[in-house]
């Protein structure tokens, strides 16, 4: 049998799951953290499509994706040997996916008028906001992308993947790191729409640099050969733990939690 069919499929899924999952959360959570300073909003629920809060503060929508980009320089632990090969690989996921959020957030308000982006440049009253928020979307994707090829390039000269591991692991993650943020936002009480608008627009959207990543890693090749056979070994309590998120996160913020009075 082949190594990339040895591979630990069901690990590198629930490693998705806990990606995807504490990427969108903790977006949301820097919502709510920020509506905390005396900005005059007030958090009401948070769930997986957002947070419904009674106010609008351009400090409060701009915590979301600078949240994201700090959580995106997580990335650069997994250069660190002094960790487990699969809290590597988990890093390496959990950064890239942070930072692709992060700056689609740029496109997405640009392309559509709202969002984050489109708040706080309201407030600040940006004049032609839209195409300069969108030019730098696009740059700065460009660069998240370079980003995760470049740290995922060390991971197959580490031996932690080889190249048809790494491969598949970045569509697998696509795929089911996308289905969770779709059902997740199935079950949100404010709007249909936002299925479409958070769900799909993020967990398919914004996370399009993984389906590049697998062209580009052929294309360039690795910065040498990993060892024959290489393959991660995840263990069962990574594969727990991300059924345990997928529970909580679309049976228990899909519809939301209420943040108080």
């Amino acid at each position: 049998m082949s190594a990339a069919r040895d591979a630990p499929w069901r690990g590198m899924a629930a490693i998705a799951v806990l990606a995807y999952a504490a990427c969108d959360l903790l977006h949301e959570a820097a919502h709510v953290a920020a509506a905390w300073l005396p900005v005059g909003v007030r958090s009401v629920t948070i769930s997986t499509v957002g947070v419904s809060s009674f106010g609008e503060s351009a400090i409060v929508s701009l915590a979301g994706p600078l949240a994201n980009l700090v959580l995106g320089s997580t990335l650069w632990l997994m250069r660190s040997h002094a960790l487990p090969a699969t809290a590597r690989y988990a890093t390496w996921l959990f950064g890239s996916i942070n930072g692709f959020n992060a700056t689609a957030y740029l496109l997405y308000s640009a392309l559509l008028g709202g969002g984050d982006w489109a708040t706080v440049w309201r407030a600040v009253s940006l004049p032609a906001w839209r195409p300069l928020t969108g030019l730098a979307g696009v740059l700065l994707y460009a660069a998240a992308v370079a980003a995760s090829l470049s740290a995922l390039r060390r991971l197959v000269a580490d031996g932690v993947l080889s190249v048809p591991q790494a491969q598949r692991a970045c569509t697998l993650s696509y795929g089911v790191g996308g289905a969770v943020l779709v059902a997740g936002s199935l079950l949100n009480p404010v709007s249909p729409w936002l299925i479409v608008t958070s769900g799909l627009a993020t967990g398919f959207g914004a996370m399009a640099g993984l389906l590049v990543l697998p062209r580009l890693l052929e294309r360039r090749g690795p910065a040498t050969a990993p060892p024959a056979g290489a393959t991660l070994q995840v263990s069962p309590g990574w594969i727990a733990a991300g059924a345990l998120a997928s529970a909580v996160f679309i049976g228990v913020f899909g519809p939301g939690v209420g943040l108080g009075p």
